[in-house]
């Protein structure tokens, strides 16, 4: 029987149904997940060219966000790299929903489109009210997010209404209009859509037919009106224990019977020094009869039956973003450039990831690493494993090389890490790429060679990333022409030519290649080397464990 050896590998047979692929994970936007780090270690980070406050989605080991450049962005999973952006019309302060190979794109723009998951090219694009100037009067910006059931698309809009999108073509099947902006993101359960609205004189909880848009109960979510005497009320509803839960514009969540639409339990928020809090932004989320809320400058968890006090923990600073649950802890974004995990038993903070900026982007758990959009523009992935950070290091045989003739490429990794794949992707003068693995030796070194076609410049794109590892990725160019390389040595006059060798010690024009790779070796030894004695004093070598 065959025997096979692997390093640094996860394997999956069958579907991977690791996936966060909507708004809160599931369609009763409950925010939880199976699995999550205690501790937060950046695996990596994405930049775009504005703030991030759309909740990262992760499907098919890929991630989609919107950021307020306007811009839907498709990137790895595992290490951030990018694939595709598709340019809207708005900046996207909504996050988006992915389903059977599509992307679901909210009405940021007043339109809702429907992108290839894969290419990021329009499938449909349907009219959602057009775009709408709204002045609210909280800092944070918000918008509804699709969530897709089956083969529908359910979301709300600025135009008051509420949107159910045939999924597959973009056809609108019904609409459902409300007395005031819908900025909250419906839950859809068991047959029934569940959409708050901002009303002129109270907001108010529908329950919605799911099928045909036919209302079964509304509930009157009274605003408290303090200080600004605004009344946003941006929170969205989270279906649980037969129950739906909701927060008004501030200070109050309710607790509501989802059969009959009566409030049964009112849970008060803390006050500050000046009173009442601010808005309430953040959303319920729900955990297996526990529900988290933002409470002014906590985070407290309440029994869903009846909204008694299970704990309550000190965060200490303004909380505008709906705390999520994943694998017994509780994860929490904040506005001041931290980012905490908390156990969800009691409340202790178990770990914190610090970044550049404040974050308006609730974070999502998928497959034990952390997502989050951060305002410095970025999207981050953190985890609970320490990485090994290091360099690749490559050279050419040549710079210069004549078209369909082989350059070829020695490498070292930098700490040496055993039996790596090492991803080389070559872009051609014309901007094609091919992309080729190779695996690295015991001693972290490796090679490859490439046989260019077309006239130009070309570049290879080396990346070398895993579970416990991530290497700078390094760019590396070489130029190709129809002619072979000019020597770089001006020919000597007689008078200056050196005796000529004995006939035996004549070196043939065929063995140049053969120096030449020799060459190259001699310099990488040299390379490893002068790393292993410069980290020789810093101990054993590494070892890695998964």
């Amino acid at each position: 029987m065959d025997q096979y050896e692997t390093y640094d590998e996860v394997w999956c047979i069958g579907d991977n149904s690791e996936s966060w692929p909507m708004w809160r994970n599931d369609s009763n936007n409950s925010g939880a997940s199976e699995v999550g780090p205690s501790e937060l270690n950046l695996r990596w980070s994405f930049e775009t060219n504005g703030g991030v406050g759309s909740t990262p989605v992760v499907a098919d080991g890929r991630v989609y966000f919107g950021s307020q450049d306007k811009n839907v962005y498709c990137i790895n999973a595992d290490d951030g790299r990018f694939y595709w952006s598709f340019a809207t019309e708005a900046r996207i302060k909504s996050s988006l929903a992915v389903s059977d190979g599509k992307v679901y794109v909210g009405p940021d723009d007043g339109n809702v489109y429907c992108l290839d998951a894969i290419t990021g090219s329009v499938i449909w694009e349907t009219f959602a009210g057009g775009f709408v100037e709204a002045a609210f009067k909280a800092v944070t910006g918000v918008r509804s997010s699709p969530i897709v059931v089956k083969d529908r698309v359910y979301v709300g809009s600025l135009d008051a209404n509420l949107y159910c999108i045939d999924a597959n073509n973009g056809d609108v099947v019904w609409t459902y209009e409300t007395g005031g902006y819908i900025t909250a993101s419906p839950a859809v359960s068991n047959g029934a859509v569940y959409i708050t609205s901002m009303e002129p004189n109270s907001g108010i909880l529908y329950k919605i037919d799911a099928d045909d848009g036919s209302l079964i109960w509304s509930c009157e979510i009274p605003y408290v009106i303090a200080q600004d005497r605004g009344k946003d009320m941006h929170a969205s509803p989270t279906v649980g224990e037969d129950m739906v839960f909701v927060a008004a514009n501030k200070q109050n969540y309710y607790g509501i019977n989802i059969e009959t639409g009566d409030i049964e339990w009112t849970y008060v928020t803390t006050e500050g020094t000046e009173g009442i809090g601010g808005y309430l932004i953040a959303s319920p989320a729900y955990h297996d009869g526990q529900v988290y809320v933002v409470d002014m400058f906590f985070i407290t968890a309440l029994d869903a039956t009846n909204g008694e006090v299970i704990w309550k923990s000190w965060i200490g600073t303004e909380l505008y973003t709906t705390p999520t649950y994943g694998g017994g802890n509780i994860y929490v974004t904040t506005d001041r450039r931290f980012v905490y995990v908390l156990n969800a038993t009691d409340g202790n903070r178990l770990g914190f990831f610090d970044t550049t900026s404040n974050s308006w982007s609730s974070p999502s758990v998928c497959g034990g690493l952390v997502y989050f959009g951060c305002n410095d523009g970025k999207v981050y992935c953190v985890d609970g494993k320490t990485t090994i950070k290091g360099q690749i290091y490559v050279e050419f045989d040549k710079t210069t090389v004549q078209k369909g003739n082989t350059v070829i490429a020695c490498g070292q990794l930098d700490p040496a890490i055993p039996y790596v794949p090492v991803t080389v992707t070559v872009s051609n003068p014309n901007g094609n790429t091919q992309t080729m693995e190779v695996t690295a030796q015991s001693n972290g070194m490796f090679s490859f060679e490439y046989t260019p076609d077309i006239n130009g410049v070309w570049t290879a794109t080396l990346r070398c990333s895993g579970s416990t590892y991530m290497m700078q990725t390094v760019e590396k160019t070489f130029t190709v022409s129809d002619q072979a390389p000019a020597e770089t040595e001006q020919p000597s006059t007689p008078e200056e030519q050196e005796p000529t060798q004995p006939e035996d010690s004549v070196t043939s024009t065929n063995d140049i290649p053969l120096y030449a790779g020799l060459a190259i070796v001699a310099v990488v030894v040299i390379v490893v080397v002068y790393l292993f004695i410069k980290r020789r004093p810093q101990g054993s070598q590494i070892v890695i464990t998964e």
